[in-house]
């Protein structure tokens, strides 16, 4: 075979190299090992979905003595869409205190992939996460109610179970916090949600540090992670891999293959404030807990807090209008109005705000899911199977404000699908829904 490809000179050689290992794809049964004399795959987009389903593309085959090459794709960098401006609140609870759909299996996968990552963090002054818990106090009667029904009634057993707090035990853990409607009575059992084992990733730290443990997983197995700054338009640019993992966000939607199937996704523009004290004397409190709600604080350490979001749906209209977005500052007009509006919103909980400044303000769009009976869950499948000229075709989308606890999930979910090219492989519950019938 040597001879026969040294004779059809070197593109030729490549071709039929790329089609033999796309022949053993489409030729496989579902489980089986491909046998590829070359496994290659492609990952458009450097945010939470993609970094996790590269990690465990890379996983999947090391554990099958494999070497494989994964490139990932992203026109602004690693995290520099809506992953990077993400609080990072761990936790698996809706507003109401129950758990939401694999909350728990979630939050597990994260932290495991949290440790991979954590393994590769060379800068021990730079931690990728914070411990403190995560409080949520009810911003109404009826939300302290649902936390009453639903709170502590879950079987849980690692440590990821939520408590009550009465509002004086609320204050002592978070000296400053009060209630929006400042005639909560003291002795109220219901009025906040505490999870002691809630925490805040940074995000851009951790999936760089994610990367790097792709990178060092990729050469121990003898294969390549490799990374590229580059804008993908169309799925025909990337003939010369196995498989092509789509998990680019909001600007997904902007592949042209992609457009063609028309998924139930809204666009949603955030905005956050990171935030530095104003002197040197202000501190976040060691070891308090962050603040959840429609307005949350996130404390990424003593001296760094997130507070967000501003959420503006079907803002941009079109996946096109998100990808123009990537990477683009605030304007001063609009930063004036997102400062105005998250600190009055934070001051009603929590009024010590007032002792911080902004730093920067960042924003992301996020591709929401519809709701189902389960929630609002994220929609995962393979878009085409593999042919003699075209790689296989899978996508992760619609992660909304769920992708911390959701992506680690997702991406091992995926990287058994994609390598075993079984589609049978993604929950049932990930499906897209049937398009509605027109009138």
């Amino acid at each position: 075979m040597r001879a026969t490809l040294r004779a059809q000179g070197p593109k030729a050689a490549a071709a039929r190299r790329r089609r033999l290992s796309r022949s053993a794809i489409l030729s496989q049964d579902p489980g089986c090992t491909s046998g590829a004399e070359e496994t290659r795959y492609a990952v458009v987009g450097a945010g939470f979905a993609g970094m996790a389903a590269c990690w465990h593309l890379l996983q999947v085959h090391r554990s099958r003595g494999d070497a494989v090459h994964v490139d990932v794709f992203d026109a602004v960098g690693i995290a520099g869409g809506a992953s990077g401006a993400a609080a990072g609140l761990l936790h698996p609870y809706n507003t109401r205190g129950k758990l939401i759909w694999k909350g728990l299996e979630g939050v597990r996968a994260t932290i495991e992939l949290l440790s991979a990552a954590e393994s590769a963090n060379s800068d021990e002054a730079s931690p990728l996460y914070r411990r403190g818990g995560i409080v949520r106090p009810a911003a109404t009667q009826k939300q302290g109610s649902d936390f009453a029904k639903h709170v502590g009634k879950h079987e849980v057993t690692d440590g990821w179970e939520a408590e009550l707090l009465d509002y004086g035990t609320a204050k002592s853990l978070l000296p400053g916090l009060r209630s929006a409607t400042h005639n909560w009575p003291e002795d109220d059992e219901a009025f906040a949600m505490y999870i002691k084992k809630g925490i805040v990733i940074h995000p851009d730290r951790y999936l760089k540090s994610l990367w790097r443990a792709c990178q060092i997983a990729a050469e121990d197995s003898g294969g390549g992670a490799h990374f590229h700054c580059q804008q993908i338009d169309s799925v025909q640019e990337m003939d010369r891999y196995t498989a092509v993992i789509l998990a680019g966000g909001a600007a997904t939607s902007a592949i042209r293959e992609f457009k063609d199937i028309e998924l139930p996704l809204t666009m949603c523009l955030g905005q956050v404030l990171e935030l530095v004290p104003r002197d040197d004397r202000t501190v976040y409190p060691l070891h308090s807990p962050s603040i959840l709600g429609s307005t949350y604080l996130a404390a990424q350490d003593e001296r760094k807090v997130v507070v967000g979001a501003t959420k503006v749906y079907n803002v941009p209209e079109t996946a096109e209008g998100a990808l123009s977005m990537l990477g683009q500052p605030v304007d001063r007009t609009e930063q004036d109005l997102v400062e105005s509006l998250l600190f009055a919103r934070m001051d009603q909980v929590y009024p010590p705000i007032s002792d911080w400044k902004v730093h920067s303000v960042k924003q992301g769009v996020r591709a929401m899911p519809p709701r189902s009976p389960l929630g609002s869950l994220p929609l995962m499948g393979r878009l085409f199977p593999a042919t003699p000229s075209n790689p296989a075709t899978w996508y992760v989308v619609g992660l909304g404000a769920r992708g911390l606890v959701y992506h680690a999930l997702l991406g091992h979910w995926l990287a058994q699908a994609v390598a075993h090219n079984d589609p049978t492989r993604v929950p049932l519950e990930l499906a897209p829904p049937p398009p509605r019938p027109t009138r």
